[in-house]
């Protein structure tokens, strides 16, 4: 696996968790979808751009 797969496992299973936990405690579902994309956006950002970034 290469740094951006990686970076896309780790943001999809982060949009998967948050959205089933936001649905769990019963926040509107275009509201729960919305944070998710948002923090699974965020996450494949900083993992594709600084946790993963080697010196070449």
């Amino acid at each position: 696996m290469n740094v951006e797969d990686k970076s896309i496992v780790i943001a999809g299973v982060m949009f998967l968790a948050l959205s089933t936990v936001l649905f769990i405690t019963g926040t509107f579902i275009p509201k729960a979808l919305g944070i998710a994309l948002l923090a699974a956006t965020v996450s494949y950002v900083f993992f594709d751009e600084y946790y993963y970034k080697t010196e070449e």
